[in-house]
């Protein structure tokens, strides 16, 4: 017992809470405390008398079972491993000088798991909007929201680093980008309902094409990957390769070339996705970070003026991001200020602090 609680408390924030959820659930339905059909997934009951299905049906999938413990295992692995080296891209903020890069840095450190959480909360929400859609308007039936979440997390992990090799059960290796692909192929020979279609297919039942990639389980399959799909090009590949880049000074190169020969900086598909994928407060930490100057003498004039910093936080209390940047803020300046005291500054160790 002491060896599980160390390697739940080595995961992630998001992945132990998740996975200690659909523990949970699994025990209590199996102690029978409630039943599965009151968490899952039901969008005329879910949008009116009984909105805790919203969440329940992420945070249930079966009954306790060996099967179930194998889930949460591959869901622990996909999910650590994305949550680990989960980061917003710095290609979603305008340019900034050096101090407020500094100061952001450090927000982007502090809130790594909250941009985490927001991020897989608007892949829930595009998952109950396409299955609620479809339920409205094609009478399909998907109840078990988290092997879909499951599958899009293992999706997107897969196509953001697509070129590792990963070994299957010790007798063969394929590359990551496939991995996906062999996952859904090897769920549906396991499903009763794939075979006997299949089968009848074989002996000459051919009208049952139709139905058998319309069935529910395939529906499953095409809104995973749909929906993954989306969220991995929005976010790694649209706003980084197609309209903006990681590297900031290139990025300021390139608006000031485009500005130097009169050609529209702006792109509205760029603020789009930025709108969409940027967390609702950074916007906030964007707007304090303005007026924020790039100079020494600068800085400590302003510190100056504006006096002691932290003991205005300390007034407020009020435990606000702006409260942090303020008290980032004053450490940046006292630093400078260390740093005057023992010399002339240079510019790189300004950049290291």
């Amino acid at each position: 017992m002491e060896r599980l609680a160390d390697m739940g408390r080595q995961l992630p924030p998001f992945t132990r809470y998740w996975s200690l959820a659909l523990l949970s659930t699994s025990i209590v339905t199996v102690l029978k405390f409630t039943s599965p059909l009151s968490l899952v997934f039901k969008p005329d009951k879910a949008f009116t008398t009984e909105p805790w299905r919203l969440i329940t049906s992420f945070c249930y999938m079966n009954d306790f079972s060996i099967e179930l413990l194998f889930s949460v295992w591959i869901i622990c692995q996909t999910s650590q491993n994305i949550e680990d080296s989960f980061t917003t891209h710095k290609s979603l903020f305008p340019p900034l000088n050096r101090h407020q890069q500094f100061l952001l840095d450090m927000s982007l450190n502090k809130l790594k798991t909250a941009d985490f959480v927001y991020y897989v909360f608007q892949i829930c929400c595009s998952i109950i909007a396409i299955v609620s859609y479809g339920f409205y308007r094609m009478n399909l039936k998907v109840v078990f929201l988290t092997p879909v979440l499951k599958d899009i997390l293992l999706y997107i992990w897969c196509r953001t680093f697509p070129d590792f090799d990963v070994n299957i059960f010790g007798i063969m290796l394929i590359r990551r980008v496939y991995l996906p692909y062999l996952t859904s192929a090897f769920n549906l020979f396991l499903t009763r309902e794939f075979l006997s279609e299949l089968q009848a297919i074989i002996f000459g039942e051919y009208h049952r094409i139709y139905m058998l990639f319309t069935h529910e389980y395939f529906w499953v399959i095409y809104i995973s990957y749909a929906i993954g799909h989306f969220w991995w090009f929005v976010r790694e590949f649209a706003i980084d390769g197609l309209y903006n880049t990681k590297d900031t000074v290139q990025r300021s190169v390139r608006q000031k070339t485009l500005q130097d020969y009169g050609v529209p900086t702006s792109s509205f598909i760029r603020k789009v996705f930025v709108v969409i994928v940027l967390p609702p407060w950074y916007w906030m930490i964007l707007h304090d970070l303005k007026g924020i100057p790039d100079d020494e003498d600068q800085v400590l004039e302003e510190e100056a003026n504006t006096g002691n910093v932290e003991a205005n936080g300390e007034e407020n209390g009020d435990g606000t991001q702006i409260d942090q940047i303020a008290n980032w803020n004053e450490t940046g300046v006292q630093e400078l200020g260390n740093h005057q005291e023992h010399g002339a500054v240079h510019e790189e160790e300004i950049e290291d602090i």
